[in-house]
């Protein structure tokens, strides 16, 4: 399957989780308010930094290895099911030593039995990150996108049910998030037990290099999420959870523009891994080319609706969120950009401590400029410096990229071509047909039904 069919199945499947995890997000919104809302994403945030913190870059090593080499499959399950248990366990034992620090410095207004939720969810999302690598990497992108797209939406549906029909408040949201994590990795174990063995002995010389380049990358994405991340835990230290909650809302509408440069990821990880420099190069322009064209169309239509968006469908109380929305449109533009030059560096090149640096520097720039601005001008200051520090980092990886391809045409980097546009027409065509090919399986289904 091609790059171009793989990312129209995603970007397919993006839109469809994004129009009920939009609906979902609205209800948690409104109906919580600001100040549980902001609870709820707190929860949500601190399982995703203990994953983060703790996966020692398994994913994306599973990624890597597989598109070298597919009959890796079975070791590389096996070893991941090891780094799962041990990194749980340490986890683990962190939280127990050092939990109420923990809680008191980054997560003030959640409760520890909601934070224990999170955390002991670690294995069930840790699980979801290894599989996830292992089909992008064997170029299963197609059914990647249909097991999310019916995860989110199981989730978003759930989210809608308790809060609009049942009056539940945020316990049971938490609850009915649990469940779904849980009953996703039972599907996910079933789906792979089809293909390989779920459990074979451990090889010790591919743990070695699987940890190898894991770890490096991993140190990368650490980076990464405190890099995206630390302008929240600014705000639930210094402003806490009502400031979550109107910050969280402009980063989670602002992020939506990063779908794109996601399936174009997803899509072409593996086709830029095997492929040679010159290849790899022309493709990652290409990539790069129009991910930044698709996304600045996203972003000015954004910018022309943020006002009603927010205003009407958030309702009026939501208003202090629209300047950081307004601000952090921009910039995920430019890190949407970082994330395909990324692809060239830990991909092509197998050198994921490139990433790692750049992370680094950019987070030891950010921290200092988020603690500033924030104190000054509250969430407005700290989307100001996130934004500034996505730019920056853009230019850096830009820079990089030109310098080591050879690539001296930079208007090809930003011009759309004839060829592109042709590819848009295809995929729009793909997206319609494959739209209307549901939904003639959905009617037959219906009908079949109505007969018995």
């Amino acid at each position: 399957m091609s790059i171009a069919k793989k990312s129209t199945y995603d970007f397919v499947s993006q839109l469809v989780i994004l129009a009920f995890t939009f609906v979902s997000g609205v209800a948690v919104a409104v109906i919580l308010g600001p100040k549980v809302s902001g609870v709820f994403r707190l929860v949500l945030f601190c399982n995703l930094l203990c994953v983060n913190m703790s996966n020692l870059g398994i994913g994306i090593a599973n990624t890597y290895h597989l598109g070298k080499d597919r009959t890796k499959l079975a070791d590389l399950h096996s070893l991941s099911v090891c780094v799962i248990i041990v990194m749980t366990l340490f986890v683990f034992a962190v939280v127990l030593i050092s939990g109420e620090w923990l809680r008191h410095v980054l997560f003030r207004d959640v409760s520890a039995p909601h934070l224990l939720i999170a955390v002991g969810l670690l294995p069930f999302t840790f699980y979801h990150v290894v599989w996830g690598g292992m089909l992008i990497g064997l170029g299963e992108i197609k059914l990647l996108s249909y097991f999310n797209a019916t995860y989110y939406v199981v989730q978003s549906v759930l989210f809608i049910i308790i809060l609009l029909i049942l009056r539940l408040w945020l316990t049971t949201l938490l609850i009915s998030w649990a469940v779904v994590q849980i009953l996703a990795v039972i599907c996910m174990v079933y789906i792979l037990h089809r293909w390989v063995p779920l459990w074979v002995p451990v090889n010790k010389t591919l743990l070695k290099r699987v940890l190898g380049f894991g770890i490096v990358a991993h140190i990368s994405n650490v980076f990464s999420t405190l890099l995206g991340r630390v302008d929240w835990m600014v705000i639930s230290n210094r402003i806490g959870d009502i400031g979550i909650g109107y910050y969280g809302l402009a980063t989670s509408l602002a992020e939506k523009v990063w779908m794109v440069a996601a399936s174009m990821e997803k899509a072409s990880y593996s086709s830029v891994t095997g492929a040679e420099k010159p290849e790899a190069c022309e493709l990652i322009k290409k990539l790069f080319r129009n991910t930044f064209f698709i996304s600045a169309v996203i972003v000015v239509a954004l910018l022309a609706v943020s006002y009603p968006l927010i205003a009407l469908v958030y309702t009026k109380q939501y208003l202090p969120s629209l300047f950081p929305l307004r601000v952090l449109l921009c910039g995920t533009i430019f890190f949407g950009g970082c994330r395909i030059f990324a692809i060239y560096f830990t991909g092509h090149k197998g050198k994921p401590w490139i990433a790692a640096t750049i992370a680094w520097i950019m987070l030891a720039i950010k921290v200092p400029l988020v603690i500033w601005l924030t104190v000054q001008y509250g969430i407005r200051g700290t989307a100001i410096a996130t934004t500034g520090v996505y730019m920056l980092m853009f230019l850096v990886y830009f820079t990089l990229f030109v310098r080591d391809s050879g690539m001296r045409r930079l208007h090809e980097f930003f011009i759309i071509t004839r060829e592109d546009l042709a590819g848009y027409r295809d995929a729009v065509r793909r997206s319609i047909q494959f739209l209307r090919d549901r939904m003639r399986k959905i009617q037959v289904f219906i009908t079949g039904q109505r007969k018995r």
